[in-house]
């Protein structure tokens, strides 16, 4: 349900893929996007994940990692081109909202 209500306001809004506004604003557009873009072009290089030179003068890249990086849900951003990163995040989003929801549906039948 939550998807389907956030799709309907997605649409509404004229968000990509129904217009031309974008989920990519503020922090998603600016720190996220590099983010994912990083994520998709280093899955795998251990080294680069651990230490980067891209990451100020040389750092440590676990935090990253580990704040913006390790949702399980990031894997859908490799079934992806780079180009259409964003129909990407857009996806995720809805699924964060809706395993929100049905987790919070599951928590209710319980108790």
């Amino acid at each position: 349900m939550p998807i389907l209500i956030m799709t309907s306001y997605f649409a509404y809004r004229n968000m990509f893929p129904f217009g031309n506004s974008s989920l990519l604003t503020v922090d998603l557009g600016q720190q996220y996007v590099d983010f994912f873009k990083y994520y998709r072009e280093n899955l795998g290089n251990w080294h680069q994940m651990i230490y980067s030179f891209s990451n100020g003068y040389g750092n440590s890249m676990l935090g990253t990692w580990s704040y913006y990086l390790m949702s399980p849900l990031n894997i859908v951003l490799l079934f992806f081109k780079a180009s259409n990163l964003n129909i990407a995040i857009l996806i995720i989003t809805l699924l964060k909202y809706g395993l929100s929801g049905a987790s919070f549906a599951y928590l209710i039948k319980k108790r």
